[in-house]
């Protein structure tokens, strides 16, 4: 029996009690299916939601991390080399 005929019983069709009983278990077994997956559904939306949160803040935590980078990079390309730096040809990281 499918849901769209139990939506649209007018329950006047002469039923007998037992005919409309099984008519309303019929009902309620297909909202409870529907219902739970409208839960599910639910349930999947917040969950993508929480992921899409997390993701946003590992990406601003990466852009962090790029910018830091670059700068320490950019600021070892400017400055002057010491003269312990070119002889030994080894970089000293002053941060």
């Amino acid at each position: 029996m499918s849901l769209r005929y139990l939506m649209t019983s007018n329950f006047d069709e002469n039923m007998t009690p037992v005919e409309m009983r099984e008519l309303l278990y019929e009902f309620r077994k297909e909202y409870r299916i529907l219902d739970s997956k409208v839960n599910l559904m639910s349930r999947e939306r917040i969950t993508q939601d929480e992921r899409i949160v997390e993701m946003k803040q590992i990406i601003n935590n990466t852009q962090k991390q790029l910018t830091s980078t670059k700068t320490n990079y950019n600021k070892t390309l400017n400055r002057k080399l010491t003269f312990k730096e070119r002889v030994g040809g080894k970089i000293i990281n002053r941060i």
